[in-house]
């Protein structure tokens, strides 16, 4: 028998991550993601071993929470997790984002500790990582799939996504929600962008698979009055950029972000988007979208 006969596999996007170990509750996903759940694909392929992993090599990154970034070596990045001064995961991963092992040791005697080794945030990070090589975009914001295509609306944490997504949910119910926090925006076509759902939700807990063209993005800001102001490209790309979640500490890496934040800004008519938490907000975002 294979030392890790089980595995499970997520598709957000095109990209499918496959996660194998020796027991399924070690690689479980929540409840919420089943529907990303899928039967084929390794573009991410993880190994979870039940052990504690290589010590840390150079500190690239601290994010002054639960994570720290490293390079090993031989090139390779390590992730870890920490609760207090306890690393209770690491994450060591090729340089192409596509090979990795996930050591998890078992907690001390006694001690509790999250049953699965892909408990948020390594599970996202894993596709955060490969996207940010790929030229995809993961943009915290709103999505919903309306009669000209996928309507974007971006903001960093409070600025009204979540208010969003269930404005529309309460006017329009019969158009699709792709997120209420988390989208994937793929800018590699010829001409145009392609919007993706993802499981990461926000507060109105909107995830779908759904996917599509997008008509316009927009960047939120609360206000008394619902209007669009269109951006210029350059703006609107540099307001972008602060709302992906680029590796900062490669260079190279990031810079394919930042080129593919102007690719979306060029593609694609971008507005400040001033809204009433009302079904004028909606009726905004339909006439800038079918101005253009």
């Amino acid at each position: 028998m294979s030392a890790c006969p089980f595995v499970n596999r997520l598709r957000v996007g095109s990209t499918v991550l496959s996660a194998r170990a020796a027991s399924p509750s070690v690689i479980a996903w929540p409840r919420r993601f089943q529907p990303f759940a899928v039967a084929k694909g390794d573009d991410i392929d993880v190994t979870v071993r039940r052990e504690s992993g290589p010590r840390p090599g150079e500190l690239l990154f601290e994010s002054g929470g639960v994570w720290r970034a490293y390079r090993q070596a031989d090139g390779r990045l390590l992730l870890t997790f920490r609760v207090g001064r306890i690393v209770y995961k690491k994450a060591l991963l090729d340089p192409l984002i596509t090979r990795g092992e996930i050591f998890f040791p078992r907690p001390p005697h006694g001690v509790s500790g999250p049953r699965s080794a892909l408990q948020f945030p390594l599970d996202e990070m894993l596709f955060q990582q490969r996207w940010a090589r790929d030229g995809l975009l993961e943009v915290h914001s709103c999505a919903v799939r309306d009669h000209s295509g996928v309507l974007v609306f971006a903001g960093h944490s409070g600025a009204g996504k979540s208010t969003t997504a269930r404005l529309w949910n309460h006017f329009e119910p019969r158009r699709t929600i792709l997120s209420d926090d988390r989208v994937l925006l793929d800018p590699r076509a010829a001409a145009g962008v392609r919007a993706s759902g993802t499981p990461w939700h926000g507060l109105g807990r909107f995830g779908s698979t759904a996917s599509g063209d997008v008509r316009a993005l927009f960047f939120l800001e609360q206000s008394r009055v619902s209007e669009a102001v269109r951006l210029h490209p350059a703006e609107a790309a540099a307001r972008l950029f602060t709302r992906t979640f680029p590796p900062i500490w490669d260079r190279e890496i990031t810079s394919t972000v930042v080129k593919a934040c102007g690719d979306v800004a060029e593609r694609i008519p971008a507005f400040l988007l001033r809204f009433r938490k009302d079904a004028t907000a909606i009726a905004a975002a339909r006439r800038a979208a079918g101005s253009v």
